[in-house]
């Protein structure tokens, strides 16, 4: 029998990056989208191991309410970044099925794949 979960401690998302979370949609397809735009929250999680594991990092997941626990689900960690054209941050989905890399979105049109932006491209 697994000792019970205990977080040894909680951190913030560095600055930067944001978690993307499995979604799947009403015909069976699974993306990663960002859910912070809906109000969910996420902080890294060290998690005690016990007495025979050894303690590691997962995600700790926040609904727009205040409850908080340690999902077992998928998550991406994925750099923030701002459209070149217009300034403003760029949506994020993931659909890890066909793309090797995230896909940031803009209301202007702008649309990139690139796993980094070049330089001056993103604030």
């Amino acid at each position: 029998m697994r000792d019970a979960l205990r977080i040894k401690q909680l951190l913030p998302i560095t600055d930067g990056f944001t978690v993307l979370s499995a979604v799947t949609d009403e015909n069976g397809k699974t993306t990663f989208e960002d859910l912070a735009k809906e109000g969910w929250h996420h902080l890294f999680a060290l998690v005690d191991g016990g007495e025979w594991d050894d303690d590691y990092v997962s995600i700790y997941e926040m609904d727009p309410i205040g409850c908080g626990e340690i999902d077992g689900a998928s998550f991406r960690v994925v750099r923030r970044q701002v459209c070149p054209n217009c300034g403003r941050p760029l949506q994020i989905s993931w659909d890890v099925n066909s793309d090797l890399h995230p896909t940031y979105t803009c209301v202007c049109g702008f649309t990139t794949q690139k796993s980094r932006p070049e330089e001056g491209e993103s604030k």
